[in-house]
């Protein structure tokens, strides 16, 4: 009886487990996609209107091909949050990328 009661346990404990796990692994998916949805918006738009959106970036340098990238930094529950532009030469914004953005 208590072999039983142990495999029922172990059995019930690995089902919660992993059902929290989904549950994380949903609410992450679902806010990689919001920011991904935010960010996409500004492709093909200058660096004007990035600016007037988001404000002065935190940094700006340059890429290895010569390309502007422009640094959002920001500190939300003490994480860091930091979203980077790249703006081709004619001033439009061709790619993103955002780390830690919660």
């Amino acid at each position: 009886m208590k072999k039983i009661f142990s495999i029922f346990m172990i059995s019930f404990f690995s089902i919660a487990i992993l059902s929290a796990c989904q549950a994380v692994k949903k609410k992450s998916e679902k806010i990689i996609k919001k920011e991904d949805d935010m960010l996409s918006k500004f492709l093909g738009r200058s660096i004007e209107e990035l600016k007037n959106d988001m404000g002065q970036p935190s940094e700006t340098h340059y890429s290895d091909n010569g390309n502007k990238v422009l640094v959002y930094k920001t500190t939300k529950y003490t994480v860091l949050c930091e979203r980077k532009f790249e703006v081709s030469n004619t001033n439009t914004v061709i790619k993103y990328s955002s780390n830690g953005c919660i």
